[in-house]
């Protein structure tokens, strides 16, 4: 084990006055079981710590955003990585200052309601799009997949990874713009031709009519 301060019991010898019988028996079984307990405790407490640097070692340094809160709607966790997203701070977060429902348009709380549903139901949802309000007002449109993790009162906490969509949108608006763009010098480009194709044929049909009338002159 990692070198950590560890509670003990030190007996230092059996007195010689006293005969080894039941009495001292039961007292070394006692002190027996007293050690075995403070060194479970010691290794429990050194596996959660152990465990709570991986998680922390994981969260913050993953690109994606996870979140851990509950279905009524607060947050006690949001990574370093959607904070930036958001543009809030932990302290805002330990604070109780930011909620996932607030954080949520109106026009997302069906979706929401449906999520929370799932989550009762089965410990899941299925993952879907919805957008957050940013501290500056920003829209930032997200996937969201979440599970619970255990229950705090009355309470399910959850636990949420979420994906900013902000890049992907604005390479799907880029090349949306980029397809209509095309589409217009297309258009503009087949009118130039139907224009071109109808001057034409004016132009044929005004050189026929002025070759039949010189023959008909002559």
């Amino acid at each position: 084990l990692p070198a950590s301060p560890v509670q003990a019991v030190l007996v230092f010898g059996i007195s010689p006055r006293l005969p080894f019988d039941k009495s001292y028996q039961t007292f070394f079984q006692l002190v027996g079981t007293r050690i075995a307990g403070l060194l479970q405790n010691e290794v429990h407490r050194t596996e959660l710590a152990q465990a709570a640097k991986r998680f922390s070692s994981l969260v913050e340094a993953n690109p994606f955003g996870m979140i851990i809160g509950s279905l009524a709607g607060d947050l006690r966790y949001v990574n370093p990585a959607f904070l930036g997203t958001l543009g809030y701070s932990q302290a805002e977060v330990s604070a109780g200052q930011v909620r996932w429902d607030h954080l949520t348009p109106p026009e997302y709380s069906a979706a929401d309601a449906g999520a929370v549903e799932q989550l009762r139901a089965t410990g899941r949802c299925d993952v879907y799009e919805k957008v957050y309000l940013a501290k500056d007002g920003r829209r930032v449109p997200i996937l969201l997949g979440a599970s619970t993790i255990g229950q705090s009162a009355s309470e399910l906490e959850i636990a949420a990874f979420v994906t900013d969509l902000t890049p992907l949108k604005i390479a799907q608006e880029a090349l949306r713009k980029a397809n209509d763009e095309l589409e217009k010098k297309v258009a503009e480009r087949t009118a130039a031709l139907e224009a071109e194709i109808s001057e034409r044929k004016r132009a044929e049909v005004s050189l026929r009519e002025l070759t039949g009338r010189l023959l008909r002159t002559q």
